[in-house]
């Protein structure tokens, strides 16, 4: 049995391969190594290769509370610490070790925050590879096997919680990419992920606090998920923008890291530059959190540049509104204006004034709706924005759809349609489309309704837009209620809820709920009404929630 092989290995490798021949020559003689990394270590034909992976998460879980008998399983910061475990055992157990001198682990995640894996050692011990992390980390670092472009790598990987795909480990180490990951790889630093390279989290948390990238690579990482987030994420909900959303989607955490880390490299322009792309991303994917905008609005607000603030705080309104936050949207939306007004950026100011009436709208205050788009529709006009006007003009179409008034509804959609298509707005037609299908609908002409989701359902996939898509599904599924197929319409609404609660569509979840327990029956349909009056008091909206009950019997 050969305990770390890989020590003697690296200093003369041909030789100890050749005692390896030289010892399995011996007749009846079994041979087992340890071996740090992953190598092709030559001179034995190995019957089993087991490489030792993490820990699944409830048997890291168990491990930690069984060392730390002192923290309770429903401690709060446990989760986080797990996850910041990685599973790695030798990190669980150290760490455990710590945690159970302390009755609760705030203190120690407070360490951990702030130094990392130094927190995982064994006090009172010399530091060795079993009684140290960091340790344990250096002396892979320190391996033969480790070249300049590899420690780059390493350095780089700590500032990407996602990983690095292939094309962005070219493009940040050229040439050298491919060599600095299969040193990587050997030592036992990084793993893949599918196509993926990956440090676990802990030695991740080693290379952020330990490991800085030096010189370009300094911000060369931060400028390149920069540059992605601007050209990727303005292509979603255009052309192509499918396929933009599938790409960048992988990158979510990279670009919240980035753009959190480009005020203090003097990247605020780029980050500013990317806030579009960001939140189109944010918006599609269901992924990340409109907080991500908040250091740049600082930051922008340290430089004294009110119209990179205005962007961040618009950006912030936008995706919080998305996901059914109006109160902070509302907030945002406020703070925006007038810093836009103050730097004389009408579209801008137009923006927010828009957005102002979709809140009015979704609080079903019509008449401030109304009014928010007749005031938002003519500063497009004055700019020359066909996009902003005709989403007024749909805006219009939607107040109307709300009152019922169909005939009106109609022609406002009809009217912002051939708008969006002149400016390739396939996203905004696609909804002009979906909507007037709800108007056939609305009038029980089933035929049309379908015809008219079949026709928008392609053009959200194509623009990458979850919620178009399902509120196509949810169409079908009002269609399929309306004939009698009850069957038909569960799946479609499931199918619905599916997308919805992917991108944290809270009120369409709540809907799709109601719309479910009007096609099921006994103990589902109770479990939907249930969960949709739940939804409806968790966004603030308890007269939606006391009219579930009237609106499916009504």
């Amino acid at each position: 049995m050969l305990d770390n092989l890989e020590t003697s290995w690296e200093r003369a490798g041909p030789p100890i391969e050749a005692r390896l021949r030289d010892l399995l020559a011996i007749q009846g003689l079994a041979l087992l190594a340890s071996f740090r990394g992953q190598e092709a270590v030559g001179g034995a034909r190995w019957t089993l290769r087991h490489r030792v992976d993490p820990l699944s998460d409830t048997d890291a879980l168990t491990l930690f509370l069984d060392i730390a008998d002192t923290i309770q399983p429903t401690d709060p910061d446990l989760p986080r610490f797990l996850q910041a475990l990685g599973g790695v055992p030798l990190a669980i157990c150290l760490t455990a070790r710590r945690a159970a001198h302390h009755t609760t682990l705030a203190g120690l995640w407070a360490d951990w925050v702030r130094l990392g894996p130094e927190v995982a050692v064994w006090a009172g011990t010399d530091p060795h590879r079993l009684t140290s992390v960091p340790h344990s980390i250096a002396l892979s670092l320190q391996s033969s096997r480790m070249n300049p472009p590899a420690h780059r790598l390493f350095a780089l990987l700590g500032q990407c919680p996602a990983g690095l795909a292939p094309a962005d480990r070219i493009a940040l180490l050229g040439t050298d990419a491919t060599r600095a990951e299969e040193a990587l790889i050997a030592v036992g630093l990084a793993l893949h992920r599918a196509d993926r390279l990956d440090l676990l989290p802990p030695v991740r948390d080693h290379a952020r606090h330990t490991a800085r990238p030096k010189g370009d690579d300094a911000t060369s990482w931060c400028r390149h998920f920069l540059e992605r987030a601007c050209v990727e994420g303005a292509r979603i909900f255009g052309d192509g923008g499918a396929e933009a959303l599938a790409a960048l989607t992988p990158e979510v955490a990279n670009i919240d890291d980035a753009l959190r880390a480009a005020p203090g490299l003097a990247l605020r322009e780029q980050a500013v530059a990317a806030l579009y792309g960001i939140h189109q991303l944010l918006s599609a994917s269901g992924a990340g959190s409109p907080v991500i905008f908040d250091p740049v609005a600082e930051t922008c607000i340290a430089a004294d540049d009110p119209r990179g603030q205005a962007d961040a705080l618009f950006y912030h309104g936008l995706v919080s509104f998305l996901r059914s936050d109006h109160a902070t949207a509302q907030a945002r939306y406020e703070e925006a204006l007038p810093l836009y007004k103050r730097v004389s950026e009408v579209l801008g100011e137009a923006n927010c004034i828009k957005s102002l009436g979709d809140i009015a709208l979704a609080r079903s205050d019509h008449p401030t709706a109304q009014a928010r788009y007749e005031e938002a529709r003519p500063l497009f006009q004055r700019v020359g924005d066909v996009r902003g006007e005709a989403n007024c003009l749909s805006g219009f179409g939607d107040v109307a759809l709300a009152r019922s008034d169909h005939a009106t509804a109609q022609a406002r959609y009809e009217e912002a349609r051939p708008r969006f298509r002149r400016v390739g707005d396939v996203l905004g037609e696609a909804n002009c489309i979906q909507r007037l299908g709800d108007i056939a609908r609305d009038r029980s002409d089933h035929a049309t309704a379908q015809a008219r989701y079949e026709e928008a359902r392609p053009l959200f996939q194509r623009v990458g837009d979850v919620l178009g898509e399902a509120n196509c599904l949810s169409g079908f599924g009002d269609v399929a209620t309306a004939t009698g197929d009850r069957l038909a319409a569960k799946a479609h609404y499931e199918t619905a809820l599916a997308m919805y609660e992917r991108i944290h569509q809270t009120v369409n979840i709540a809907l799709a709920h109601e719309y479910l327990a009007a096609v099921t029956a006994g103990a589902e349909r109770a479990s939907h009404v249930r969960t949709a009056k739940d939804t409806w008091l968790s966004i603030g909206l308890p007269d939606h929630a006391d009219g579930v009950a009237r609106r499916l019997d009504g």
